[in-house]
């Protein structure tokens, strides 16, 4: 029992010890928000989160799309995150059930954590592209928990 509690302590510290300085925005419906964050290395995933979109890179001229599927089984939050490093600005629509929910805009160099909430299973699915015919590239990764 003292193990177990130990444990859990020491995850609690290390996920104290990781402040997160954001500015948050509510874009779209009332479950996805997007918050901009100044923090160039990432996000930060635990190893009890879901995997949605594992860390990727993506380089090219076609647009990038990704669909998965949140069960509140394995959390009713998820945090896509997307780091521009492209020329020019990028886009990302965010679609649930098919349904375009959102559209967020990424500056050149700059960052933000879409985040989404779900009380019932919805397939989801991400797509980003430039409206300017430039090369992508990006870095992304999106967790549920």
């Amino acid at each position: 029992m003292k193990k177990i509690l130990g444990l859990g302590l020491s995850a609690l510290l290390l996920l104290a010890a990781n402040p997160v300085s954001a500015q948050s925005n509510s874009v779209g419906t009332s479950n996805i928000q997007v918050v901009k964050s100044d923090d160039t290395d990432g996000p930060i995933i635990t190893p009890f989160d879901v995997q949605l979109i594992p860390p990727t890179s993506y380089t090219g001229y076609a647009g990038y799309e990704k669909s998965f599927t949140m069960d509140p089984g394995n959390g009713r939050e998820a945090n896509v995150w997307v780091y521009n490093k492209s020329s020019a600005p990028i886009y990302m629509k965010i679609y649930k059930n098919g349904v375009e929910q959102t559209e967020v805009t990424y500056e050149s160099g700059q960052q933000k954590t879409v985040s989404i909430y779900t009380a019932v299973r919805n397939d989801y699915k991400i797509y980003i592209f430039s409206k300017t015919g430039h090369k992508l590239d990006i870095d992304l990764s999106a967790r549920q928990f």
